[in-house]
Protein backbone atom coordinates (compact mmCIF):
# COMPACT_ATOMS: atom_id res chain seq x y z
CA UNK A 1 0.00 0.00 0.00
CA UNK A 2 2.05 2.93 -1.14
CA UNK A 3 1.54 6.80 -0.81
CA UNK A 4 -0.14 7.26 -3.37
CA UNK A 5 -2.99 4.38 -3.17
CA UNK A 6 -3.82 5.30 0.19
CA UNK A 7 -7.41 5.33 0.38
CA UNK A 8 -9.49 8.85 0.92
CA UNK A 9 -11.43 9.27 4.14
CA UNK A 10 -14.34 11.35 3.62
CA UNK A 11 -14.43 13.90 6.18
CA UNK A 12 -17.30 13.26 8.81
CA UNK A 13 -16.82 8.86 7.89
CA UNK A 14 -14.70 7.15 10.75
CA UNK A 15 -11.89 4.67 8.92
CA UNK A 16 -12.22 1.36 8.47
CA UNK A 17 -10.16 -1.33 10.36
CA UNK A 18 -8.75 -2.22 7.01
CA UNK A 19 -7.61 1.40 6.51
CA UNK A 20 -6.33 2.14 10.27
CA UNK A 21 -4.02 -0.89 10.30
CA UNK A 22 -2.72 0.46 7.17
CA UNK A 23 -2.19 3.83 8.42
CA UNK A 24 0.49 2.50 10.63
CA UNK A 25 1.65 -0.02 8.89
CA UNK A 26 2.52 2.56 5.93
CA UNK A 27 4.15 4.89 8.76
CA UNK A 28 6.34 2.20 10.14
CA UNK A 29 6.88 1.20 6.50
CA UNK A 30 8.05 4.52 5.49
CA UNK A 31 10.35 4.62 8.68
CA UNK A 32 11.82 1.65 8.02
CA UNK A 33 12.62 2.80 4.55
CA UNK A 34 14.11 5.66 5.38
CA UNK A 35 16.63 4.00 8.17
CA UNK A 36 17.87 1.90 5.34
CA UNK A 37 18.68 4.73 2.93
CA UNK A 38 21.43 5.25 5.63
CA UNK A 39 25.06 6.38 4.14
CA UNK A 40 27.64 3.41 4.72
CA UNK A 41 25.54 0.40 5.71
CA UNK A 42 25.96 -1.65 3.10
CA UNK A 43 29.74 -1.62 3.49
CA UNK A 44 29.89 -4.71 5.39
CA UNK A 45 28.95 -7.81 4.46
CA UNK A 46 29.07 -9.33 7.78
CA UNK A 47 25.86 -7.31 8.65
CA UNK A 48 22.28 -8.22 6.92
CA UNK A 49 21.62 -4.93 5.47
CA UNK A 50 20.28 -6.97 1.97
CA UNK A 51 18.32 -9.22 3.96
CA UNK A 52 16.40 -5.98 5.48
CA UNK A 53 16.34 -4.35 1.90
CA UNK A 54 14.92 -7.41 0.70
CA UNK A 55 12.11 -7.93 3.62
CA UNK A 56 11.28 -4.35 2.41
CA UNK A 57 10.51 -4.58 -0.97
CA UNK A 58 8.33 -7.82 0.35
CA UNK A 59 6.63 -5.91 2.84
CA UNK A 60 5.55 -3.38 0.55
CA UNK A 61 4.38 -5.63 -2.08
CA UNK A 62 2.96 -7.46 0.41
CA UNK A 63 0.78 -4.07 1.91
CA UNK A 64 -0.41 -2.94 -1.63
CA UNK A 65 -2.19 -6.41 -2.01
CA UNK A 66 -3.25 -7.35 1.21
CA UNK A 67 -7.38 -6.71 1.48
CA UNK A 68 -7.11 -8.06 5.32
CA UNK A 69 -6.92 -6.40 8.50
CA UNK A 70 -5.33 -9.50 10.54
CA UNK A 71 -3.16 -9.51 7.90
CA UNK A 72 -1.61 -6.04 7.90
CA UNK A 73 -1.38 -6.13 11.27
CA UNK A 74 0.51 -9.24 11.39
CA UNK A 75 2.85 -7.31 9.17
CA UNK A 76 2.48 -4.57 11.45
CA UNK A 77 4.32 -6.21 14.42
CA UNK A 78 6.40 -7.36 12.11
CA UNK A 79 7.58 -4.10 10.76
CA UNK A 80 7.80 -3.01 14.52
CA UNK A 81 10.45 -5.72 14.85
CA UNK A 82 12.31 -4.90 11.85
CA UNK A 83 12.54 -1.50 12.82
CA UNK A 84 14.11 -2.33 16.45
CA UNK A 85 16.57 -5.13 14.62
CA UNK A 86 18.01 -2.45 12.44
CA UNK A 87 18.60 -0.15 15.26
CA UNK A 88 20.51 -2.76 16.80
CA UNK A 89 22.02 -3.72 13.74
CA UNK A 90 23.33 0.14 12.94
CA UNK A 91 24.72 0.44 16.58
CA UNK A 92 27.03 -2.72 15.92
CA UNK A 93 27.83 -1.24 12.52
CA UNK A 94 29.18 1.80 14.01
CA UNK A 95 32.08 0.48 15.77
CA UNK A 96 35.29 0.18 14.52
CA UNK A 97 37.67 -2.80 13.87
CA UNK A 98 36.61 -6.67 14.59
CA UNK A 99 33.55 -7.24 16.42
CA UNK A 100 33.38 -8.35 20.15
CA UNK A 101 31.83 -12.16 20.75
CA UNK A 102 29.07 -10.62 22.12
CA UNK A 103 28.34 -8.74 18.87
CA UNK A 104 29.20 -11.56 16.49
CA UNK A 105 26.12 -13.40 18.93
CA UNK A 106 23.94 -10.27 18.46
CA UNK A 107 24.60 -10.89 14.79
CA UNK A 108 24.07 -14.43 14.04
CA UNK A 109 20.77 -13.48 15.99
CA UNK A 110 19.52 -10.89 14.38
CA UNK A 111 20.12 -12.96 10.86
CA UNK A 112 18.06 -16.02 12.24
CA UNK A 113 15.27 -13.22 13.11
CA UNK A 114 15.26 -12.16 9.71
CA UNK A 115 14.73 -15.63 8.57
CA UNK A 116 12.43 -16.23 10.82
CA UNK A 117 10.36 -13.43 9.40
CA UNK A 118 10.58 -13.91 5.93
CA UNK A 119 9.44 -17.81 6.26
CA UNK A 120 6.05 -16.12 8.22
CA UNK A 121 5.51 -13.36 4.70
CA UNK A 122 6.40 -16.03 2.29
CA UNK A 123 5.52 -19.49 3.68
CA UNK A 124 7.09 -22.79 3.91
CA UNK A 125 7.31 -23.81 0.20
CA UNK A 126 9.72 -20.97 -0.57
CA UNK A 127 11.61 -22.44 2.96
CA UNK A 128 11.60 -26.18 1.38
CA UNK A 129 13.25 -25.37 -2.05
CA UNK A 130 15.83 -23.40 -0.50
CA UNK A 131 16.86 -26.01 2.08
CA UNK A 132 16.87 -28.73 -0.86
CA UNK A 133 19.02 -26.22 -2.60
CA UNK A 134 21.77 -25.52 0.16
CA UNK A 135 21.18 -29.96 0.73
CA UNK A 136 22.12 -30.39 -3.07
CA UNK A 137 25.22 -28.75 -2.36
CA UNK A 138 24.65 -25.57 -3.74
CA UNK A 139 26.20 -22.72 -1.57
CA UNK A 140 26.58 -19.02 -1.30
CA UNK A 141 30.53 -18.64 -1.18
CA UNK A 142 31.36 -16.58 -4.12
CA UNK A 143 31.47 -18.36 -7.65
CA UNK A 144 35.06 -18.08 -7.64
CA UNK A 145 35.80 -18.75 -3.92
CA UNK A 146 34.40 -22.41 -4.67
CA UNK A 147 35.48 -22.74 -8.14
CA UNK A 148 38.96 -22.61 -6.09
CA UNK A 149 38.70 -24.66 -3.34
CA UNK A 150 36.28 -27.59 -5.05
CA UNK A 151 37.81 -31.06 -4.46
CA UNK A 152 40.62 -29.85 -2.65
CA UNK A 153 40.78 -32.89 -0.12
CA UNK A 154 40.26 -36.40 -0.32
CA UNK A 155 37.34 -36.82 2.62
CA UNK A 156 38.82 -39.51 4.71
CA UNK A 157 36.00 -40.16 7.69
CA UNK A 158 36.00 -40.08 11.52
CA UNK A 159 33.79 -43.38 11.42
CA UNK A 160 35.55 -47.00 11.50
CA UNK A 161 34.58 -50.43 11.88
CA UNK A 162 36.53 -51.33 15.42
CA UNK A 163 35.47 -55.30 14.91
CA UNK A 164 38.00 -55.18 11.50
CA UNK A 165 40.95 -53.73 13.48
CA UNK A 166 43.54 -55.59 14.58
CA UNK A 167 46.76 -55.36 15.63
CA UNK A 168 46.30 -51.78 17.85
CA UNK A 169 45.23 -52.09 21.06
CA UNK A 170 48.08 -50.87 23.12
CA UNK A 171 48.83 -48.23 20.56
CA UNK A 172 45.07 -46.85 21.85
CA UNK A 173 45.50 -46.87 25.24
CA UNK A 174 49.06 -44.95 24.99
CA UNK A 175 47.42 -42.17 22.72
CA UNK A 176 44.25 -42.52 24.99
CA UNK A 177 46.46 -41.84 28.29
CA UNK A 178 48.53 -39.14 26.29
CA UNK A 179 44.94 -37.14 25.68
CA UNK A 180 42.96 -37.77 28.86
CA UNK A 181 45.98 -37.57 31.09
CA UNK A 182 45.23 -35.20 33.99
CA UNK A 183 47.75 -33.32 34.35
CA UNK A 184 47.48 -31.30 31.10
CA UNK A 185 44.43 -29.93 32.80
CA UNK A 186 43.25 -26.88 30.59
CA UNK A 187 46.74 -26.57 29.29
CA UNK A 188 46.53 -27.04 25.72
CA UNK A 189 47.23 -30.20 23.83
CA UNK A 190 49.18 -31.17 20.39
CA UNK A 191 50.22 -34.76 19.34
CA UNK A 192 51.83 -35.60 16.72
CA UNK A 193 51.79 -39.64 15.17
CA UNK A 194 53.94 -40.18 12.21
CA UNK A 195 54.77 -43.18 10.35
CA UNK A 196 55.20 -44.67 6.92
CA UNK A 197 52.25 -44.41 4.46
CA UNK A 198 50.05 -47.66 5.16
CA UNK A 199 51.31 -48.06 8.77
CA UNK A 200 47.88 -47.67 10.62
CA UNK A 201 47.93 -43.75 11.48
CA UNK A 202 44.40 -43.29 10.49
CA UNK A 203 42.78 -46.15 11.48
CA UNK A 204 44.64 -45.62 14.84
CA UNK A 205 43.40 -42.39 15.12
CA UNK A 206 39.84 -43.44 14.49
CA UNK A 207 39.63 -46.03 17.03
CA UNK A 208 40.51 -43.27 19.20
CA UNK A 209 38.46 -40.18 18.09
CA UNK A 210 35.45 -42.85 18.86
CA UNK A 211 36.47 -44.20 22.40
CA UNK A 212 33.65 -43.21 24.64
CA UNK A 213 36.25 -42.03 27.11
CA UNK A 214 37.07 -39.32 24.53
CA UNK A 215 33.51 -38.40 23.44
CA UNK A 216 32.61 -37.87 27.29
CA UNK A 217 35.94 -35.56 27.36
CA UNK A 218 36.18 -33.42 24.71
CA UNK A 219 33.24 -31.50 23.06
CA UNK A 220 33.75 -30.77 19.70
CA UNK A 221 35.53 -33.06 18.27
CA UNK A 222 36.28 -32.40 14.66
CA UNK A 223 38.19 -34.63 12.10
CA UNK A 224 39.92 -32.97 8.86
CA UNK A 225 41.56 -34.73 6.24
CA UNK A 226 44.41 -32.78 4.35
CA UNK A 227 45.50 -35.25 1.94
CA UNK A 228 45.09 -33.75 -1.37
CA UNK A 229 46.82 -30.35 -2.31
CA UNK A 230 45.80 -27.43 -4.26
CA UNK A 231 48.77 -25.78 -6.33
CA UNK A 232 47.40 -22.50 -4.59
CA UNK A 233 48.70 -23.15 -0.97
CA UNK A 234 46.06 -20.37 0.30
CA UNK A 235 43.07 -21.81 -1.05
CA UNK A 236 44.08 -25.11 0.72
CA UNK A 237 44.40 -23.17 4.27
CA UNK A 238 41.02 -21.16 3.87
CA UNK A 239 39.57 -24.18 2.97
CA UNK A 240 40.62 -26.01 6.22
CA UNK A 241 39.51 -23.06 8.04
CA UNK A 242 36.28 -23.47 5.91
CA UNK A 243 35.83 -27.06 7.04
CA UNK A 244 36.47 -26.78 10.58
CA UNK A 245 34.04 -24.26 10.58
CA UNK A 246 31.11 -26.05 8.63
CA UNK A 247 31.74 -28.97 11.14
CA UNK A 248 30.68 -26.33 13.91
CA UNK A 249 27.68 -25.64 12.51
CA UNK A 250 28.27 -21.90 11.25
CA UNK A 251 26.44 -21.21 7.89
CA UNK A 252 27.76 -20.84 4.83
CA UNK A 253 26.63 -16.81 4.75
CA UNK A 254 28.66 -16.21 7.79
CA UNK A 255 31.52 -18.07 6.44
CA UNK A 256 31.18 -15.94 3.52
CA UNK A 257 31.15 -12.46 5.35
CA UNK A 258 34.10 -13.49 7.51
CA UNK A 259 36.08 -14.26 4.69
CA UNK A 260 34.88 -10.50 2.73
CA UNK A 261 35.62 -8.70 5.68
CA UNK A 262 38.90 -9.83 6.82
CA UNK A 263 39.96 -13.23 4.20
CA UNK A 264 41.82 -15.58 6.11
CA UNK A 265 42.26 -14.24 9.24
CA UNK A 266 38.42 -13.14 9.37
CA UNK A 267 37.55 -17.07 8.92
CA UNK A 268 40.59 -17.74 11.83
CA UNK A 269 39.55 -15.38 14.32
CA UNK A 270 35.73 -16.44 13.56
CA UNK A 271 37.28 -20.20 14.26
CA UNK A 272 38.62 -18.92 17.29
CA UNK A 273 35.12 -17.32 18.40
CA UNK A 274 33.53 -20.69 18.23
CA UNK A 275 36.26 -22.69 19.78
CA UNK A 276 36.55 -20.02 22.62
CA UNK A 277 36.02 -21.73 26.22
CA UNK A 278 35.60 -25.05 25.14
CA UNK A 279 37.68 -28.58 25.18
CA UNK A 280 37.55 -29.62 21.84
CA UNK A 281 39.37 -32.59 19.65
CA UNK A 282 40.90 -31.93 16.59
CA UNK A 283 42.04 -34.39 14.39
CA UNK A 284 44.50 -32.91 11.24
CA UNK A 285 44.77 -36.45 8.48
CA UNK A 286 47.74 -37.05 6.86
CA UNK A 287 49.17 -33.49 6.87
CA UNK A 288 51.91 -33.38 4.73
CA UNK A 289 52.94 -28.87 4.43
CA UNK A 290 56.09 -27.65 6.54
CA UNK A 291 55.05 -23.65 5.79
CA UNK A 292 54.88 -21.37 8.69
CA UNK A 293 51.49 -20.91 8.57
CA UNK A 294 50.80 -24.60 10.34
CA UNK A 295 53.46 -24.57 12.58
CA UNK A 296 53.90 -24.28 16.28
CA UNK A 297 49.98 -25.46 17.07
CA UNK A 298 50.57 -24.33 20.42
CA UNK A 299 51.33 -20.58 20.04
CA UNK A 300 48.74 -17.90 20.20
CA UNK A 301 48.38 -13.86 19.38
CA UNK A 302 49.47 -11.51 22.33
CA UNK A 303 47.33 -8.61 23.85
CA UNK A 304 48.19 -6.28 21.36
CA UNK A 305 48.19 -8.28 18.16
CA UNK A 306 44.61 -10.10 19.06
CA UNK A 307 43.05 -6.56 18.19
CA UNK A 308 44.81 -6.43 14.58
CA UNK A 309 43.08 -8.19 11.85
CA UNK A 310 45.81 -8.74 9.50
CA UNK A 311 47.78 -10.85 12.34
CA UNK A 312 45.48 -13.70 12.34
CA UNK A 313 46.07 -14.98 9.12
CA UNK A 314 49.73 -15.83 9.83
CA UNK A 315 49.27 -18.75 11.35
CA UNK A 316 46.17 -21.60 11.80
CA UNK A 317 47.73 -21.50 15.55
CA UNK A 318 45.71 -18.34 16.50
CA UNK A 319 42.47 -20.23 15.64
CA UNK A 320 42.74 -22.40 18.13
CA UNK A 321 42.27 -21.24 21.83
CA UNK A 322 44.10 -22.01 24.44
CA UNK A 323 43.57 -22.31 28.42
CA UNK A 324 40.42 -24.82 28.35
CA UNK A 325 42.20 -28.49 27.41
CA UNK A 326 41.65 -28.17 23.81
CA UNK A 327 43.90 -31.03 21.53
CA UNK A 328 44.99 -31.40 18.19
CA UNK A 329 46.01 -34.49 17.30
CA UNK A 330 48.24 -34.49 13.68
CA UNK A 331 48.96 -37.56 11.69
CA UNK A 332 51.64 -37.24 9.59
CA UNK A 333 54.18 -39.60 7.04
CA UNK A 334 57.52 -37.80 8.52
CA UNK A 335 58.74 -36.87 11.51
CA UNK A 336 60.00 -33.44 10.40
CA UNK A 337 56.41 -31.98 9.48
CA UNK A 338 54.23 -33.90 13.21
CA UNK A 339 57.18 -31.58 14.95
CA UNK A 340 57.03 -28.29 13.15
CA UNK A 341 53.08 -28.58 14.02
CA UNK A 342 52.89 -30.05 17.97
CA UNK A 343 56.74 -29.68 18.84
CA UNK A 344 58.90 -32.14 20.15
CA UNK A 345 56.66 -33.24 23.05
CA UNK A 346 53.90 -36.26 22.46
CA UNK A 347 55.54 -37.09 19.05
CA UNK A 348 54.64 -40.56 18.47
CA UNK A 349 56.05 -42.43 16.52
CA UNK A 350 53.96 -45.55 14.72
CA UNK A 351 55.66 -48.70 13.90
CA UNK A 352 54.58 -51.59 11.56
CA UNK A 353 53.35 -54.32 13.99
CA UNK A 354 54.88 -56.54 16.13
CA UNK A 355 52.38 -59.46 15.93
CA UNK A 356 52.03 -61.46 12.60
CA UNK A 357 48.67 -62.75 13.33
CA UNK A 358 47.01 -59.42 13.00
CA UNK A 359 47.97 -58.53 8.92
CA UNK A 360 46.00 -62.25 8.80
CA UNK A 361 43.17 -61.13 10.44
CA UNK A 362 43.27 -57.79 8.40
CA UNK A 363 43.53 -60.23 5.42
CA UNK A 364 40.94 -62.73 6.61
CA UNK A 365 38.53 -59.76 7.00
CA UNK A 366 38.39 -58.81 3.11
CA UNK A 367 38.57 -61.73 1.78
CA UNK A 368 35.21 -63.05 4.15
CA UNK A 369 32.20 -63.24 1.59
CA UNK A 370 28.75 -63.79 3.65
CA UNK A 371 30.59 -65.10 6.91
CA UNK A 372 32.59 -67.49 4.91
CA UNK A 373 36.45 -67.43 4.32
CA UNK A 374 36.81 -68.12 1.15
CA UNK A 375 40.32 -69.24 1.35
CA UNK A 376 40.12 -72.06 3.48
CA UNK A 377 41.03 -74.69 1.32
CA UNK A 378 44.48 -72.89 1.44
CA UNK A 379 46.22 -73.05 4.58
CA UNK A 380 49.50 -72.32 2.92
CA UNK A 381 48.86 -68.57 2.19
CA UNK A 382 48.70 -67.41 5.56
CA UNK A 383 52.90 -67.40 6.16
CA UNK A 384 52.24 -65.76 2.24
CA UNK A 385 50.38 -63.15 3.54
CA UNK A 386 52.07 -62.39 6.86
CA UNK A 387 55.67 -62.21 4.80
CA UNK A 388 54.37 -60.08 2.23
CA UNK A 389 52.53 -57.50 4.07
CA UNK A 390 55.74 -56.98 5.87
CA UNK A 391 53.77 -55.52 9.27
CA UNK A 392 52.04 -53.10 7.14
CA UNK A 393 47.72 -53.02 7.96
CA UNK A 394 47.05 -51.56 4.09
CA UNK A 395 49.19 -54.08 2.64
CA UNK A 396 47.26 -56.79 4.45
CA UNK A 397 43.85 -55.05 3.29
CA UNK A 398 45.10 -54.28 0.03
CA UNK A 399 46.10 -58.14 -0.85
CA UNK A 400 42.59 -59.02 0.54
CA UNK A 401 40.79 -56.54 -1.48
CA UNK A 402 42.74 -57.63 -4.93
CA UNK A 403 42.14 -61.72 -4.02
CA UNK A 404 38.98 -61.27 -2.61
CA UNK A 405 37.57 -59.27 -6.34
CA UNK A 406 40.24 -61.82 -8.37
CA UNK A 407 38.13 -65.03 -6.49
CA UNK A 408 34.72 -63.51 -6.98
CA UNK A 409 35.62 -63.10 -10.72
CA UNK A 410 37.17 -66.80 -10.86
CA UNK A 411 34.15 -68.49 -9.16
CA UNK A 412 32.16 -66.92 -11.55
CA UNK A 413 34.26 -68.12 -14.65
CA UNK A 414 35.81 -71.05 -13.06
CA UNK A 415 39.34 -70.00 -13.47
CA UNK A 416 41.97 -71.45 -11.00
CA UNK A 417 42.11 -70.66 -7.65
CA UNK A 418 45.87 -70.71 -6.88
CA UNK A 419 46.74 -68.26 -9.92
CA UNK A 420 44.29 -66.27 -8.93
CA UNK A 421 46.14 -66.18 -5.50
CA UNK A 422 50.06 -65.51 -7.21
CA UNK A 423 48.60 -62.31 -9.20
CA UNK A 424 46.78 -60.97 -6.08
CA UNK A 425 50.37 -61.62 -4.30
CA UNK A 426 52.19 -59.58 -6.91
CA UNK A 427 49.61 -56.55 -7.24
CA UNK A 428 49.46 -56.42 -3.29
CA UNK A 429 53.49 -56.04 -3.49
CA UNK A 430 53.13 -53.16 -6.14
CA UNK A 431 50.40 -51.66 -4.63
CA UNK A 432 52.92 -51.16 -0.98
CA UNK A 433 55.86 -50.23 -2.40
CA UNK A 434 53.96 -47.57 -4.30
CA UNK A 435 52.97 -46.04 -0.78
CA UNK A 436 49.40 -45.44 -2.18
CA UNK A 437 46.51 -44.78 0.55
CA UNK A 438 43.01 -45.12 0.17
CA UNK A 439 40.07 -42.83 1.62
CA UNK A 440 39.21 -45.78 4.15
CA UNK A 441 43.08 -46.43 4.77
CA UNK A 442 45.12 -47.16 7.17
Amino acid sequence: MSETNRIAIPEGKLPSNLEIAGEISQHLLNKFSTSLGGKGQNSSLVLPYGKFIALNDLITRKLEQSQSPDEVRSLTKKLHYLNNLLTECQMISSKKGLYTPHELLSIFNIKNSLKKIKLDIVGEKKSNRSSNQHQNGESSLPKEYKTKTKEIFRRSSCQVDVSRVHGFDDEVISLERLLLQRETGTRFNAIGIFGMSGIGKTTLTQVMFNKQEIKERFLPRIWICVSKQPADKESMEIEIVRRMLTKLGVDDETIQAAFSEHNLGGLLYLLNLQLRGKRYLIVIDDASETGDWYGDLDSELNQVDCYDADKWKDKLAYGLPKGNGGTVVVTSRTEAVAKKMVGRRNLYPLFPLSDPESCWLIFKDEVTKDGKFMFEDHPEFKAEIIKKSEGLPLAAKTMGQIMYEQQDRADQNQSNGASTADNGFEQAAQVQSSGISTANGF
